[in-house]
């Protein structure tokens, strides 16, 4: 196992404070939008909207992309300055921000918080989103074991390992004759 790194001490020139705000501000953008996005979802669900449910899911598939792509460059901005993006001693963008020069320092600092708050609050819809597919979800399988049940002649779809007791039968053939 290697030894977590010291944190960083370094400074940031004023390119690199002017590379770390503007990721900053994307990754504040695109977070903000994947939290809108699970809002949407999760009322294309409400209503039942399989349309909206499918225009919300390949937004959200591109919104995921798109942050994925930021984390990439926020990795290879981290290995441009020497530093680990993961992992025990990597640097977080609260850290990264600390770095800049004291007038900067402060509003990118601030920048991360915001960011940290805002991953957070889309985890929490997004968790939303989850509980009501598997509402959705449940609730059709109600419906189909009711249509089944309700359209067997001999009623002897069920619940799964469960048996309903057949009643009288449609028609009988007589073998006697």
């Amino acid at each position: 196992m290697t030894p977590p790194t010291a944190q960083p001490t370094a400074r940031l020139t004023i390119a690199q404070c002017a590379a770390l705000e503007s990721l900053l501000i994307d990754l504040e953008r695109h977070t903000r939008a994947s939290a809108t996005l699970a809002d949407e979802h999760r009322a294309a669900i409400s209503t039942g909207d399989a349309a909206a449910i499918a225009r919300c899911i390949a937004a959200q598939q591109e919104s995921a992309a798109q942050l994925n792509n930021l984390d990439a460059q926020r990795a290879a901005f981290l290995r441009s300055l020497g530093l680990r993006s993961t992992g025990a001693g990597g640097v977080t963008l609260s850290q990264l921000a600390a770095m800049a020069p004291s007038p900067r320092a402060d509003a990118l600092t601030a920048a991360a918080a915001r960011i940290r708050e805002l991953l957070a609050d889309a985890a929490q819809r997004r968790e939303s989103v989850r509980l009501a597919s598997l509402s959705l979800m449940a609730h059709m399988q109600g419906i189909v074991r009711q249509i089944t049940r309700n359209l067997s002649e001999t009623k002897t779809y069920a619940p799964p390992n469960r048996l309903i007791p057949a009643g009288a039968t449609a028609g009988n053939l007589d073998f006697t004759t």
